[in-house]
């Protein structure tokens, strides 16, 4: 087969060029939401966990694992589709295989099986069918290569399981009880059996045992041949051929029994507590060596710390730590961990609280640790860990009567006994205390303020303690309210635990920071001497003017103007007008007394100073003149302002005395400089519902004139307004149509100019124009349609030509908008859940389509989405929400000479040819030639990636024109043909 292998090469960079690529950093401000790890279970090849995305829930709390490394660390498989969890719990490794119990959403919970991949993440078996709720398999142990657990079919009750990992290999092992459940519970292994306490029905809850096989499954001993023997929740500790435990034979009580396995040998050990009393419910203890040290009460001391060693003259109080009647020994926080040789519990001695004990099993070696929670206030601990490899005994706990529980360490000595991190157990419900020591250290889930509740480890040192893996960090900061200063970017965000607050950027991920523990709301550019100006707010001050240089410690109140926590500046989302004139700031403030009136400061405490009260006596009213729109024209400063007279235009030097009015104009709403002229907008009939018309003024009562009206009883509503060139360009109302319309002005009558309506720029039947910018050589503005309020075209205009270059369908939900200038670049956004940002430019006809690689983290897909845009210098900062992150800020750069000059395809199909070139392909010439009337003015031709190699301007202005292509190599090349009717042509050409 042929191939046209200059097609294939035309189609390559024809894609190239509509549908470019940059790449974004991310640099995440918020990193708080709570992943809240459990379930640490070591493996092969690292460890498992659980987690949680938190707030977004995309997946839930699922299955996770770590090789040990960050990059390593990754959610195993999303079992319950979507937001909702599927809880893994119950996690044992077994055979290099996990398992664990988990609901997919449909089955309910059941057991489950993993190899650490997504294909590999299976339901052994549906135990329950038809059953969609949370009580699934439980207590699961692993014995002769097996799996045991508790579980229920629906038909037989609560009774023994056993697995081998298959489906067919997954069954009950024995009905104890045929008429209800047996509950099978306290699981552990013993010389080689498996031990456990059940009900059969007929004896009560009694211990158990199994070789794994039925018939090898039977009840050990009647102890209490009346009714129950044991409790549910015991230790069963296991030293020198016996395991003990605590039960009730019906006669003497709960007291300390053993069991070498056999039925004569499972005996009472001692009668702590005489008569039919009981010691303990059950057994809470550790094994010390050749003894156990467990919790005990005789009934005369209370709980206290006791030992045995097998026998009954073996058995005793080692020591009566709180020699009252009261227990010492924690009964509602019993916990007994042996460490080096010692055993550690939690104590209440009546002097200190409770607090950590060690025994050596005697009297005079059994010692307070450390006192960590002063006074007779107690510590509440959940868990101890021993870290073997480090030697240390890690814990959380409360301290100095804080009720947050902090990270410690402890080598068995007073002075090794210390708090190691301020990270905290978690303060809710719902997540368990979970250790982990592999790999030299020990992993663990502890919440920070910045981070939340997330993946750690430690080597039991201060040093030796960080963030491992932050699972969880969903809680965006939402940047908005950009601002430019020192080639940095400034903006509100949030952060945990500070709120929204004042950050600034200079592109950098370390350089990403929080300027100060202070409110904003809006911030404007202006800049001072290298200092940004600001109305913020503090915990002791209302919003007052600000000023920061870009340091925590620049970042400064400049003057409370109205002390104390009143407010002398607008703030909830209102915007508090600024105007920069000769390094001076002028704006209006309300100092408590005078109401809002004309300010200016210096960036000084002193030199910030109210310049004249325009409306005396207005502070009572809690009202003023509120000077505004501050402009300059022959080095003399004017604003608006309103006087007990109305609204004004005024002039001021500086001073209360160089403050005066010029000339009253009713319900002044602009005011620009251009064209060496003032152009004021204002009410001309006086009524206060008259049209809005355009004044001009040279700064004098005489020279204020009337320049245009448009209307005689509608307001014209003329606003939004933006400068190009010298000229004023603003949108105004029609008053035949009552549409808007787009005018510019220069200030005289014959350069006022309409540029746009519906009669000779046809667009959307109901329309209305938004967002004017000026941008390059020129003024962007959107046309909204206001039935959906969406912004469905997008146009631009020099002055001379008006014209469309986008428009959305008329049934997409999605708006162009946030349009924003960028190193003479139009930027925007246009769809529902932007993935991409749009380019446009003096040298394109339409735009072109700028895809985002984020380099640092996830890529947008789905509803995530561009939020906002803001240009920094040549920095282009913008907010984006996705579901990993929530919404955050990112930095990119756009090199307009790397990207194609036009999106070739859109032009053709968009637009009536009016220049045509031949032949194409072409070797030795082309003829670029106007099918109409109209001249070449010039001609630029660009290479496949928008580069200007060459640019022709047609002096004779012919409609025809003859070019040397000889020259070129062979490839796709652009030409850009400027008619003199202003339209723009852009065609591809192909040299082979």
């Amino acid at each position: 087969m042929k191939y046209n292998f200059t097609l294939l090469f035309i189609i390559a960079i024809f894609n190239f060029s509509t549908a470019q690529t940059i790449d974004a950093k991310l640099l995440e401000i918020n990193f708080h939401e709570d992943g809240a790890p459990q379930n640490l279970t070591a493996s092969e090849s690292g460890f498992y966990f659980t987690a949680t995305d938190g707030d977004f829930d995309k997946y839930g709390r699922e299955l996770w694992h770590s090789d040990g490394t960050v990059k390593g660390t990754s959610m195993v498989k999303d079992i319950n589709p979507g937001g909702n969890s599927s809880a893994p719990n119950s996690l044992i490794w077994l055979n290099n295989v996990l398992y664990f119990t988990a609901s997919n959403g449909v089955l309910g919970t059941e057991l489950w099986k993993s190899d650490g991949t997504e294909v590999g993440t299976l339901m052994i078996k549906d135990i329950r069918t038809n059953n969609n709720d949370f009580n699934g398999p439980s207590n699961l142990l692993a014995f002769n290569g097996k799996l045991y657990f508790t579980a229920t079919d629906g038909i037989n009750g609560s009774e023994l399981w056993t697995s081998d990992g298959t489906e067919s290999g997954t069954y009950m092992l024995k009905n104890i009880n045929p008429t209800g459940d047996s509950n099978p519970d306290g699981l552990f292994v013993f010389n080689n059996n498996l031990y456990f306490i059940a009900n059969d029905g007929t004896n009560g809850v009694e211990l158990w045992k199994s070789d794994g096989t039925q018939s090898g499954t039977a009840m050990l001993k009647n102890i209490n041949a009346n009714s129950t023997a044991l409790y549910v929740g015991n230790q069963f500790l296991i030293m020198n051929n016996n395991f003990y435990f605590f039960a009730n034979d019906g006669i003497k009580g709960y007291e300390l029994w053993k069991s070498d396995g056999t039925e004569s040998g499972t005996q009472i050990v001692k009668d702590i507590r005489a008569g039919n009393n009981f010691s303990q419910l059950v057994l809470k203890g550790a094994v010390l060596n050749n003894i156990i040290i467990f919790e005990g009460n005789n009934g005369i001391n209370g709980a206290e710390v006791w030992k045995s060693d097998g026998t009954e003259s073996g058995t005793s109080m080692i020591r009566d730590i709180n020699n009252t009647s009261s227990n010492s020994i924690m009964t509602y926080n019993s916990k007994f961990i042996e460490f080096n040789n010692e055993v550690y519990f939690l104590a209440d001695d009546n002097i200190h609280g409770g607090e950590i004990w060690k025994t050596d099993g005697t009297a005079a070696g059994t010692i307070l640790l450390k006192d960590i929670n002063n006074g007779n206030s107690s510590v509440w601990i959940e868990k101890f860990h021993v870290d073997k490899i480090n030697n240390k005994l890690l814990f959380f706990t409360t301290n100095d009567n804080s009720s947050e529980r902090k990270l410690w360490a402890s080598d068995g000595t007073l002075d090794g006994t210390l708090q190691i991190s301020n990270i905290k157990a978690y303060n809710g419900s719902g997540v368990i205390e979970s250790f982990l020591t592999i790999k030299n250290r020990t992993f663990l889930s502890g919440e920070n303020e910045r981070n939340g509740m997330e993946l750690w480890s430690t080597d039991g040192t201060v040093s030796g303690t960080s963030l491992f893996a932050d699972v969880n960090y969903s809680n965006g900061s939402n940047p908005s309210k950009f601002a430019n200063a020192n080639g940095n970017v400034f903006f509100r965000a949030g952060s945990t635990p500070y709120g929204t607050q004042l950050f600034k950027s200079d592109g950098s991920i370390e350089g990403t920071q929080l300027m100060k523990d202070i409110i904003i709301d809006n911030l404007s550019d202006i800049v001072i001497n290298g200092n940004l100006f600001f109305s913020g707010a503090n915990s002791t001050n209302g919003y007052e003017l600000w000023k920061s240089d870009g340091t925590e410690v620049g970042t400064v109140m400049v003057k409370d103007i109205n002390p104390g926590n009143n407010s002398s500046m607008l703030n909830y989302n209102q915007t508090q007008l600024f105007t920069v004139i000769n390094n001076i700031l002028y704006f209006y403030a309300d100092d408590g007394v005078n109401g809002f009136e004309l300010w200016r400061s210096d960036g000084t405490e002193s030199g910030t100073y109210m310049i004249k009260d325009i409306k005396p006596n207005s502070g009572i009213y809690n009202d003023g003149s509120y000077p505004r729109y501050f402009t300059v024209l022959n080095n003399i400063i004017y604003f608006i302002a309103d006087d007990n007279s109305g609204s004004a235009l005024w002039t001021t030097n500086g001073t209360a005395s160089g403050t005066v009015k010029i000339i009253n104009l009713n319900d002044i709403r602009v005011l620009k400089t251009v064209n060496n002229k003032l152009i004021i907008v204002a009410e001309t009939s006086g009524t206060g519902y008259g049209p809005r018309d355009l004044w001009v003024s040279d700064g004098t009562t005489a020279g204020t004139k009337l320049l245009k009206t448009f209307a005689d009883s509608y307001d014209s509503d003329i606003h939004i307004t933006t400068t190009l060139n010298n000229e004023l360009y603003f949108v105004a109302k029609s008053p035949n149509s009552l549409r808007t319309v787009f005018y510019k002005t220069d200030g005289t009558v014959e350069g006022t100019v309409l540029l746009f309506d519906e009669t000779t720029h046809p667009t959307i039947p109901d329309f209305t124009i938004k967002n004017i910018l000026t941008c390059g050589n020129y003024v962007y503005f959107s046309v909204q349609d206001e039935l959906s309020r969406t912004d469905k075209e997008l146009w631009r205009t020099n002055g001379s030509i008006t014209e469309k270059i986008a428009e959305q369908e008329a049934n997409e939900s999605s708006s162009i908008r946030n349009l924003t200038c960028y190193n003479d670049n139009l930027l925007y956004l246009a769809e529902t859940f932007p993935h991409k940002i749009w380019l446009v430019n003096n040298n394109l006809t339409k735009p072109l389509d700028i895809n985002i690689n984020v380099v640092n983290g996830k890529n947008f897909d789905g509803v995530d989405n561009i939020e906002e845009l803001a240009a920094s210098n040549n920095n282009l900062y913008f907010a984006a929400r996705n579901d990993i992150s929530g919404s955050e800020l990112y930095i990119t750069k756009i090199n307009t000479s790397s990207l194609g000059i036009s999106d070739y395809n859109n032009s053709q199909n968009s637009t009536i040819k009016q220049v045509t070139v031949y032949p194409n392909p072409a070797n030795q010439y082309v003829i670029i030639k106007s099918v109409n009337d109209f001249e070449i003015v010039k001609f630029q031709l660009c290479d496949s990636t928008g580069k200007k190699i060459d640019e022709q301007l047609n002096k004779e202005e012919k409609r025809e024109l003859k070019y040397d292509v000889s020259r070129l190599q062979t490839g796709i090349y652009f030409i850009k043909v400027t008619l003199s009717n202003g339209k723009i042509n852009d065609l591809k050409l192909v040299v082979n």
